[in-house]
């Protein structure tokens, strides 16, 4: 049996969403640091749990990898963190119920990416902003 790239790029998707609940640390997986990185951050500084769906996507929209509907307690930062494949690109899509955030990432050029979405809530109205950065070590 041969592995192709589309499987082992949807293995790396799965792998890189499932349990969003399990989060590691920053930092928290050994990794070699040849391996491109993706670093997926929800901080919910609101009051209130906030459901939110992470999905990963390739170049041609073909989902990798989904963690739908999870629950991040309230004032709570929780964190993913993969390891992704060079040669190609990621679309990365955080969604609540009333925001969505996404960015691409494209490991060659930055084979360390962390995305960060805040969510904050102010007169009721939420705030969400959206940071990533090539981590550069």
């Amino acid at each position: 049996m041969t592995t192709t790239r589309r499987t082992v790029l949807r293995s790396m998707g799965a792998a890189c969403l499932v349990g969003l609940a399990g989060c590691t640390s920053p930092g928290g997986t050994d990794r070699n640091s040849d391996e491109p990185t993706l670093t997926v951050r929800i901080s919910n500084q609101t009051d209130t749990p906030a459901p939110v769906t992470v999905r990963v996507t390739d170049p041609d929209g073909d989902l990798l990898g989904e963690v739908a509907a999870e629950t991040v307690p309230a004032n709570v930062s929780t964190a993913i963190e993969r390891t992704g494949s060079a040669g190609t690109r990621y679309s990365v899509a955080v969604t609540g119920e009333r925001w969505a955030t996404g960015a691409l990432w494209t490991p060659d050029a930055c084979p360390d990416y962390t995305v960060v979405t805040t969510l904050d809530e102010r007169d009721g109205t939420p705030s969400v902003t959206l940071d990533s950065t090539c981590n550069t070590s």
